[in-house]
């Protein structure tokens, strides 16, 4: 296997994302590339991530970052065995800032040969209110950037992939809350 080829998988979390690394994991070995799984992990805005906050199990209270880092560690379990699974060489890590900033920066660290990420399709107000990542994320890539537009599911609660907030995980509305206060 090329060690040169890598590609880069950001994973949000969100319902859909397992289909994401599916086909990320088939691109890589097309590519004969091997895949590194990105987890942005932002926290609320206003919270900074030393901020001392109350953990998982309510019995000790610890930084916000690293209580963000073991949910994002715990959670990327699923993926890497998705990718493993495909039989593809995958490593993964979990980097805190603004999702778009932190996958082009971890592109340009890594030399990432390609970038799959999934697209929620969101169009109008929905994008002018969440934004868009895979938008930002192609037009500021210096790589390929291959977007996996995600499937609306009988089973999903928002009425559409444009309003979806799977990506938020209970961890992240709990550190919401107590921001908020």
């Amino acid at each position: 296997m090329s060690h040169s080829n890598l590609v880069l998988v950001p994973i949000d979390f969100s319902d859909c994302a397992l289909g994401v690394v599916r086909r990320a994991a088939s691109i890589a070995r097309e590519q004969d590339a091997r895949l590194l799984l990105l987890h942005a992990a932002e926290p609320p805005e206003g919270l900074p991530i030393d901020a001392i906050v109350g953990s998982e199990d309510g019995k000790e209270r610890l930084p916000a970052g690293q209580y963000l880092l073991h949910n994002a560690e715990k959670r990327m379990t699923t993926y890497v065995q998705e990718a493993e699974k495909a039989g593809v060489q995958v490593n993964h890590r979990v980097d805190f800032g603004r999702a778009a900033d932190v996958i082009l920066s971890v592109a340009g660290q890594v030399a990432a040969t390609t970038i799959v990420l999934g697209t929620h399709g969101r169009t109008g107000i929905s994008r002018l209110i969440l934004g868009s990542v895979s938008e930002e994320v192609s037009r500021r890539a210096e790589c390929p950037v291959v977007t996996v537009r995600t499937q609306h599911k009988p089973h999903c609660e928002a009425g559409s992939c444009s309003w979806c907030a799977t990506h938020v995980t209970e961890q992240l509305h709990q550190l919401r809350v107590e921001n908020d206060g």
